[in-house]
């Protein structure tokens, strides 16, 4: 197995074909704390159809799934993601998959089914760096404090969960600045609704400078993989004119940890 560093974080890894992964290898050890300090891994140049995709990800852990998704056919604990037959633009910002929930997804991947011949870039913010560029008194501030995560349920039913904004990893013990899109972030613990509104868009920013950004350009056999508690993701649907299909799959979480500690530990992606 190769890894090779990406700009400016994210790892790609070739010479390693993840079907052939036994069930209950030990390897899966290694491959979570790689993806954990790695924010994001690129598996080159496989050769996989959705049964081995999820046996892969079962690997790392018990699926999910997101009510409201579309469902793979044969394969239902997969979910599609595609702008075919869509008849408004896809738009997409910068999210942590699933964060209104108790138990939010750790990890998500992505296989692709049908690629355009440009476009459709996946864009990756890197959490632990985030909270490690934050001014000192501006982390003790949010130290221990909740930001309210929020999303329409299936049955058309806000859901709604309290997570840490500060999050510690419970596998690195990394510090990350656990946020969502705005739309699906609001009320701030301890502070009014205009100064909440004001410094969750200011974390916002903070978070998704273009110049902290780690751009996936697909390529045929990729298969990418992220760590849901340690970086933030969205697909660049800008000067995208073909059909793009994807089959993703989530492994479950644990309860979001709070932070412990006011200065980040500095990992591997994070200190780049």
């Amino acid at each position: 197995m190769q890894r090779t560093p990406l700009s400016p974080f994210g790892m790609a890894v070739s010479g390693l074909q993840i079907k052939d992964i036994p069930c209950a290898s030990p390897q899966f050890t290694d491959l979570t704390r790689l993806v954990a300090t790695s924010r994001v891994v690129v598996f080159r140049g496989q050769a996989l159809d959705d049964a081995d995709f999820v046996q892969f990800l079962n690997g790392f852990g018990d699926l999910t799934f997101t009510d409201g998704e579309t469902p793979v056919l044969g394969a239902p604990d997969l979910n599609v993601v595609t702008n075919i037959g869509r008849t408004t633009p896809a738009r997409s910002s910068f999210h942590t998959d699933t964060s209104y929930v108790a138990k939010p997804p750790a990890f998500s991947a992505l296989r692709p089914v049908l690629l355009p011949s440009s476009g459709g870039d996946t864009l990756f913010t890197d959490q632990v760096r985030a909270a490690a560029r934050l001014p000192e008194k501006a982390r003790r501030f949010l130290m221990g404090r909740t930001v309210l995560h929020g999303a329409a349920g299936l049955d058309g039913q806000e859901q709604t969960t309290r997570q840490p904004l500060l999050r510690r990893h419970p596998v690195t013990d990394e510090v990350s600045l656990y946020l969502s899109t705005r739309k699906r972030c609001t009320e701030l613990q301890g502070v009014d609704a205009p100064t909440s509104e004001r410094i969750i868009a200011a974390l916002y920013r903070h978070s998704t400078r273009a110049s902290a950004q780690y751009r996936h350009e697909w390529k045929p056999g990729d298969v990418l993989m992220w760590d849901n508690r340690v970086s933030m993701h969205k697909a660049d649907h800008d000067n995208l004119t073909q059909n793009r299909l994807l089959h993703r799959g989530m492994v479950s979480g644990e309860v979001p940890l709070f932070a412990t500690h006011a200065a980040p530990h500095s990992g591997s992606a994070g200190a780049k």
